[in-house]
């Protein structure tokens, strides 16, 4: 699939309407236009990552993948974060799932824990 078609299936199963999408999708292509967000894909999930600072970056996931490929594309994604530097990423909200994600990240060895930033509700430290 390609993030377009991700993104669009992650939003229609919790119910965002195709506008809400649309102005997700654009806002996504601005950033990473202005090189300040970027997209990596690993199998049918895409982890989107916003600059904080040099250390430390937002993180947004979208899915269509199984709850089995997505535990192998998150420890994937955790490699290429580290690869490019930042110790500590951040997500706002996680929605139904947030608390499933968080423990499969403590699982994959992350130490998560309440945001030190008041805009985010999770960091982990890398």
């Amino acid at each position: 699939m390609t993030p377009s078609e991700i993104i669009k299936a992650d939003h229609e199963r919790f119910g965002h309407s195709q506008a809400d999408t649309a102005r997700l999708m654009e806002t996504m292509n601005a950033m990473i236009q202005k090189n300040v967000g970027r997209l990596i894909q690993n199998g049918n999930t895409l982890l989107f990552l916003v600059n904080l600072d040099k250390n430390s970056a937002a993180v947004s996931i979208y899915t269509a993948d199984s709850p089995q490929k997505i535990k192998s594309s998150l420890a994937y994604f955790i490699k290429q974060v580290k690869k490019s530097g930042f110790k500590k990423v951040y997500g706002e909200d996680g929605g139904p799932v947030l608390q499933k994600t968080l423990q499969l990240l403590k699982n994959l060895g992350l130490n998560v824990q309440k945001s030190d930033k008041p805009k985010f509700l999770w960091m982990a430290e890398l």
